[in-house]
């Protein structure tokens, strides 16, 4: 979660946007972030109670 932020902090530093579209921003990063390791956690757990 913080490394996300802390990307999203160094997109937002690179494009010079305004804070507005900078909170949106990282609202979509972390939310993609959350995602993809709640896919990644069910797609291994899945796995694992599948060959035990």
């Amino acid at each position: 979660m913080l490394l996300g932020m802390k990307y999203s902090g160094n997109i937002v530093n690179i494009i010079d946007i305004s804070p507005n579209h900078a909170a949106l921003l990282m609202a979509i990063v972390l939310a993609i972030a959350e995602a993809t390791s709640l896919t990644l956690f069910h797609v291994i757990f899945l796995m694992h109670t599948d060959s035990a």
